[in-house]
């Protein structure tokens, strides 16, 4: 599957993928989504392209539900994709705002007849780890979105 290491000292995140290759394994994007003070938004999507406003509207609405917790894996249709997501409690990322804490979602499109469970499992480890070394924000998850969807999409020869 994936070998993930974190090294926060240097912000860095070094993942191996070790699924020689395997065509199942391929996620069509990676994404991060929020709670702001305008509800549900959109933070980061990699690769950097333009999205409709349909799959825009789809991510920030079916990625973080009103009812989430802390940890939640979620599995939900994006039009012709799977995001597969796992919510976090992180630190509230905005100023001015009187809140200690928001909710975050770090999710992968994937396609439909991919199994989602090694992708929750990614992200999961991913989160805890990073939860572990006290760096469960904003920044460090932004910073991770481009190498995760470049260490699942690479083929090992």
């Amino acid at each position: 599957m994936f070998l993930i290491q974190v090294n926060l000292q240097t912000k860095g995140v070094q993942m191996k993928n070790t699924n020689n290759g395997c065509q199942d394994y391929l996620a069509r994007a990676v994404f991060l989504t929020g709670i702001t003070d305008f509800g549900n938004e959109l933070l980061y999507f990699y690769p950097e392209v333009k999205i409709s406003e349909q799959i825009d509207h789809d991510l920030c609405l079916k990625t973080i539900p009103m009812a989430c917790q802390d940890g939640d894996m979620l599995i939900t249709r994006i039009g012709d994709l799977n995001a597969v997501t796992v919510t976090r409690l992180i630190p509230c990322f905005e100023k001015n705002n009187h809140k200690k804490e928001t909710f975050a979602s770090l999710g992968i499109l994937i396609p439909l007849d991919v199994n989602p469970i090694p992708y929750y499992k990614m992200l999961a480890n991913l989160l805890s780890r990073f939860e572990q070394e006290g760096k469960l924000n904003k920044e460090a998850l932004v910073n991770c979105v481009p190498k995760l969807y470049k260490t699942i999409n690479q083929k090992l020869m």
